[in-house]
């Protein structure tokens, strides 16, 4: 049950989704981890089972929710009920499915905390996208359109760059694979500085970290904004502090789920 004076909501899990975030919390390799035993999953879409009496919600609402299974310990999506935070929950229109419902939440949450909080982008702004085909890299494709910046794709397949044409990509690039060398880095740079006119992209959106990291901030434009959104290339890459002197940009960190933590008020 409820407890507590926090504004929560019980929710009945219809839908819970798999992000990688979730592969990373499981194995104890998240940047913040809860002590076990604990229920992984942080995002739900279901309805609401119980709320506080003076809830925005109602008992039996459609509801999609970020879990607080970093407050609690034990109330991710994955188990049969979960715990939210009001703060944390939408209700969900009947035209959309819980199946759908529950894939939009993270990776639009996070996408939008780092193009207009963090990045501040402006329209007209070059935004290259890394791993542009995945849940995140998709959602920033939408977001920074919808923003009137024109976005470069990357991903390492055609069918996933035609996917982000798809979903509004303006250009697509295909990178290679795996660890790259030093001449495939060079490689990469000098695309992105081609397909940008020489002037580099003004927002970096990175969810792939190792070794993609330096040639994609070596072709940032001057002020340019390179989000550090995760590392699902494996590595945590060493950054040549350097290149944000020569380029007077920033290099900027995107934790959304610590950012609404610490100001639960700001997450509107």
């Amino acid at each position: 049950r409820l407890v507590g004076s926090e504004m929560c909501i019980r929710d009945r899990t219809k839908a819970s989704t798999l992000n990688f975030a979730d592969l990373l919390l499981s194995s104890g390799m998240y940047q913040s981890n809860p002590k076990t035993p604990f229920v992984p999953g942080f995002e739900v879409a279901g309805t609401v089972r119980e709320c506080n009496v003076d809830s925005k919600f109602a008992v039996g609402d459609r509801v999609v929710a970020a879990t607080t299974v970093f407050r609690s310990g034990r109330h991710g999506s994955f188990g049969e009920y979960c715990v939210a935070s009001e703060n944390l929950a939408y209700k969900l229109p009947e035209e959309i499915s819980y199946e759908a419902g529950a894939a939009i939440l993270m990776s639009y949450l996070t996408s939008d905390f780092a193009l207009h909080r963090r990045a501040q982008l402006k329209k007209d702004e070059i935004v290259l996208v890394n791993a542009a085909a995945g849940g995140v890299g998709i959602s920033a494709v939408q977001l920074a359109k919808i923003e009137g910046a024109k976005v470069i794709a990357a991903a390492s397949s055609e069918d996933k760059i035609n996917l982000c044409i798809q979903h509004g990509a303006d250009e697509g690039l295909i990178y290679p694979s795996g660890e790259l060398n030093r001449n495939q880095q060079k490689e990469l740079s000098s695309k992105i500085k081609e397909l940008t006119g020489g002037a580099g992209a003004n927002v970096v959106y990175d969810p792939v970290g190792d070794t993609y990291s330096e040639p994609c901030i070596r072709a940032t434009a001057w002020d340019g904004r390179y989000l550090v959104i995760g590392f699902a290339a494996g590595q945590i890459p060493k950054i040549p502090t350097n290149l944000a002197l020569l380029k007077g940009m920033k290099i900027i960190g995107v934790f959304w789920g610590a950012w609404v933590g610490m100001f639960p008020e700001e997450n509107k």
